[in-house]
Order: C-alpha cells, then structure tokens, then sequence
C-alpha cells in the first residue's frame, strides 16, 4: 500500500515539472517572439531616418537654389517693359501704321473696335485656308480631291468657294472641320508641290488672315519679291508673316512689283 502511494506521489511530481517545463519553454518563446518584434521596430525606424535624411537633403537643395532663381526671375521681371516696348514698335513698323495715328485717341479707338472684330472671328479663320493658282485648265473639284485625299480628309466636310469675280477664278477659299484640319489641308498642298513640281508648279495654300494681317502679309512678300529680285534667285518667303530665309535658294523669274502683291 506505502509503496503505491509513493509511486503515485513520484508521478505526480514528474507532472508537475512537466507543466513547469512548458509554461516556461512558452514564456521563453513569447519573449523570443517580442524580442524579434522590437528588432523589426529597429529596422523600420533605420528605415524612416534614412528617408527623413533623403527628404531634408533634398529641401536643403531646393531652398540653396532658391536665391539664384529669385534672382533670375527679378531679372527678367526688369527687363519685360523693354521686351513690350520693342514688341510694339516692331508691330507698328509692320503695320506700317503712321505714328500720329496711333497718337490719335480717337483712331486707338477704331484700332481697338477692329482689332476686337478680327480676334472674335479668328476661330471661323482659323478652320479656313486659301487656295491659290492651282493647274490651269484643272478642274477645281479635282483638285480638291486630291488635296483632300493627300491630307487625309473627308472631301465632304470641306467647302470650297471661288474668291473674286474674274471668269477663271485663281482663288478659292476652303473650309475645313477644324483648324488642325486647315493645317494639314496647307501641309498637303506643300507637299503636292514639292513631290509633283510638274503638275502643281505654282499652287499654294495660306491661311485665311483678317484685314490687318493681310495688309502686312502683302508687305511683306513685296519686300520678298524686291530682294528675291535683286539676288536673281528665291532666297527669300513669308512665313507666319515673316521674312524667313530659305536655306536652298530656287529658281526665280523676275517679276514687277505692284502695290498689292499676294502669293
């Protein structure tokens, strides 16, 4: 009888230090476990200052610039009531208009009335081009065709309406959907003279300007004409009612110089 009670007291005993033994292996993991847990919090904060570093290094860039942009922007700030004025009197030379007129309140004000006209009907403009000297004896439908074929634009959606009241009209002016279909539709005919010289010798497309623009649009093709005279050859076009130089001269005819000169 003693010796089975000691033996159940032995094996109880072992019990004992058996759930002893757990409950600390389990405390241990757990500690591993919180331990591994403030080691990651370690790497997040290393990785959170090396960014804060990247972020103060490169503000410390930007505010280091800032005195030479200040600096550069104050500069060009001084210089923009030269950069109007010259802007102005080289619209007024282009315009050609005389200096008592723009003196003039009353005639500023016709200006202005005009200018506002041009500027509200310019998005009409801008859909529209004109048509000139295409292939004598060519129907214009025909070429219209073409044109319309090379630029990649329904036929259907372009009008095209004779200028002046000469029997064989030498203008047309053409309507497009939009001004980016205007472009293309001058692109095209560009290009129809460049790669077929034979047949479009001479044809030409511009846009359609207002009033004022085509007065210096004229002027300036006079100059061109007068110094493409003088050279022999064509070195020089209007571009954007410019004088722009071409960097291979073309053949040239001498031609007479008239008040009113379009191309």
């Amino acid at each position: 009888m003693s010796v089975s009670i000691e033996f159940d007291f032995v094996s109880n005993l072992d019990q004992l230090k058996k759930d002893a033994l757990v409950v600390e292996v389990s405390r241990a993991y757990s500690e591993i476990r919180r331990l591994k847990a403030l080691y990651s919090i370690g790497d997040v904060l290393k990785q959170q200052h090396a960014i804060i570093e990247k972020i103060v290094k490169n503000t410390s860039d930007i505010v280091e610039g800032l005195p030479a942009k200040l600096d550069g922007i104050c500069s060009r700030i001084s210089g923009l009531p030269d950069l109007i004025s010259k802007k102005v009197k080289t619209y007024a030379e282009a315009a050609k208009i005389p200096s008592e007129f723009i003196a003039t309140p009353e005639k500023q004000v016709v200006l202005t009335q005009v200018a506002i006209r041009e500027e509200k009907d310019r998005p009409i403009r801008e859909k529209r081009c004109v048509l000139k000297h295409i292939p004598v004896g060519a129907n214009p439908d025909d070429i219209l065709s073409i044109i319309c074929a090379k630029a990649e634009i329904a036929k259907d959606a372009v009008t095209m309406v004779p200028l002046g009241k000469s029997k064989t009209p030498v203008a047309f002016l053409i309507t497009t959907p939009s001004g980016a279909a205007a472009t293309k539709f001058r692109s095209s005919v560009s290009s129809l003279r460049r790669e077929t010289p034979e047949r479009f010798p001479a044809m030409s497309a511009r846009p359609d300007y207002s009033p004022t623009e085509e007065a210096v649009f004229r002027q300036e093709w006079a100059k061109a004409f007068s110094l493409n005279n003088e050279a022999g050859k064509m070195v020089w076009v209007v571009r954007d009612l410019k004088l722009v130089e071409l960097k291979t001269p073309l053949e040239w005819s001498k031609k007479e110089l008239k008040k009113n000169i379009s191309d």
